[in-house]
């Protein structure tokens, strides 16, 4: 238990310091047209329905407190939304990141990442409490917001709405495999004789007799009587 209350200070101390390690942009991404009030999407309405479960502390008070009915959000997907705000102090515009997966909602903010690279038109100002805030054309804001959005880094506090050990996909068990043996009593070859056709030419040679005429000379003997 004494090791417990160090643990916890430090947990809550880095969760402090995570949560100021973000960022902020100059003007509003997104414009309106392109946001739809919370209440307006499926999603939005569990995620109204949750926030009875989120805790009452300083990282959660935040969360609670901007996600009202008109709260305006960029709908990517029917479980990813993009809640933009402006701070406390009116010098740039927030975003937080809400999704789901089978068993809990994600409440999520934009952490920062060195090795995160970004345009050359847009300019990096470092504030005192460890923010960046991010100045540039809207619509390069624009596609810099969506992008740290889906792909970037970021810090989030996860509230249960179902019991993960009911959805929990369990895997299932492997069929069983049945082997059985077989006696082979005598193996017998077939053997398949195929009898192929082939077209003979057959030459029939013929032997023509024809009747040439042939002139015999017969020779006549006379004989002559002499008389005296």
């Amino acid at each position: 238990m004494n090791n417990f209350k160090p643990s916890f200070l430090l947990l809550l101390l880095t969760l402090l310091l995570l949560t100021s390690c973000s960022y902020e942009f100059s003007e509003p991404p997104f414009q309106r047209s392109e946001l739809i009030e919370i209440s307006k999407t499926e999603f939005g309405k569990e995620l109204l329905s949750a926030l009875g479960n989120v805790p009452d502390s300083d990282e959660t008070r935040d969360f609670k407190e901007g996600l009202t009915e008109d709260a305006l959000v960029y709908d990517i997907s029917d479980n990813f939304l993009i809640q933009q705000e402006e701070n406390d102090e009116g010098s740039g515009w927030e975003l937080t990141v809400l999704t789901k997966n089978n068993h809990h909602i994600m409440f999520c903010n934009l952490m920062q990442n060195e090795n995160n690279e970004f345009p050359q038109n847009v300019e990096r100002k470092d504030k005192e409490d460890g923010t960046i805030s991010l100045l540039g054309e809207t619509e390069v804001l624009n596609q810099l917001a969506l992008e740290l959005a889906l792909a970037g880094t970021k810090f989030c506090i996860a509230v249960p709405y179902e019991d993960a050990s009911k959805v929990f996909n369990a895997l299932e068990p492997a069929p069983e495999v049945v082997v059985e043996k077989v006696a082979v009593e005598k193996i017998v070859e077939v053997v398949k004789e195929v009898i192929v056709e082939v077209p003979v030419e057959v030459i029939v040679e013929k032997e023509v007799v024809r009747e040439v005429p042939v002139e015999v000379v017969k020779e006549v003997i006379v004989e002559k009587e002499v008389l005296v």
